[in-house]
């Protein structure tokens, strides 16, 4: 997507939940659609790469500023949207996994050597690194500036400062605690909720499931769509309790059992 005056250009996977706040601080911009892709335009122009600390979501952004000839590639705070890139002398390619990248030209596909020990212990690649050599995962919480052939990169979001900011001013009670929680739950449900496609939950009967689950119905005038795979052997299955749940929650409840 362009931005209206065509400065910018965005590819991006994700969701930001919070777009429809944004937008109402963005009211000076000529929105043409609906979706938060064009909000974050829209906030670059406005507040620059820093507008990153203002979104909450998932999502893995590529955006291209023609009149400083920079390019961002930034992922989420957590990182749960991959986002890969390969560095070629002055030139760089990004995709959201390694596929599109081996099928460049001239792409080596050479293996690294210190990573394969690491995943046939792990099962995964920890992210700076990834299996090939000069190929590399942008980090959870981190932007990564493009331009001229030379690379930055910073985070703008550690879950490590987060947790000694609170540590220096710890909650008051369990009473405290326990009501900040759920605020925050109900919030981030909520947030989530909004969408221009069906929603549904995976419900496993589960403690972190079925409370999704819980809120989710209580903020939804419908039942809520709930999903649930069973296994036929009793010590693996879960289903009966998922059930159980929705019943409970009066959601519209689909079940699939497999061997």
């Amino acid at each position: 997507m362009h931005s209206c005056n065509d400065r910018l250009v965005i590819t991006y996977n994700g969701e930001i939940y919070n777009f429809l706040e944004l937008r109402k601080e963005l009211s000076d911009y000529p929105f043409q659609s609906q979706c938060d892709t064009e909000v974050i335009l829209a906030a670059y122009l406005k507040w620059g790469i820093s507008c990153i600390d203002r979104f909450q979501g998932m999502f893995a952004i590529a955006l291209y500023d023609r009149e400083t000839n920079d390019l961002y590639l930034v992922r989420d705070r957590i990182g749960k949207k991959p986002l890969y890139y390969w560095i070629d002398g002055e030139n760089i390619v990004f995709a959201s996994e390694l596929k599109p990248i081996m099928e460049y030209p001239g792409f080596p596909r050479k293996i690294r050597q210190d990573v394969i020990r690491r995943y046939l212990y792990q099962q995964c690649v920890n992210e700076p690194d990834a299996i090939f050599e000069n190929v590399y995962k942008v980090e959870p919480g981190q932007i990564i500036r493009f331009h001229g052939g030379k690379t930055e990169r910073w985070k703008y979001w550690d879950i490590a400062e987060v947790y000694h900011r609170k540590k220096e001013q710890p909650v008051g009670s369990y009473e405290e605690a326990k009501e900040e929680l759920k605020d925050i739950l109900r919030d981030a449900v909520r947030k989530r909720m909004i969408a221009d496609v069906p929603l549904g939950t995976f419900l496993s009967g589960g403690y972190d499931s079925s409370l999704v689950t819980a809120i989710a119905q209580e903020a939804s005038s419908d039942p809520v769509k709930t999903y649930s795979i069973g296994f036929n052997e009793e010590k693996y299955n879960e289903a009966k309790y998922a059930k159980e749940v929705a019943k409970h929650l009066g959601t519209k409840h689909t079940e699939t059992y497999i061997d």
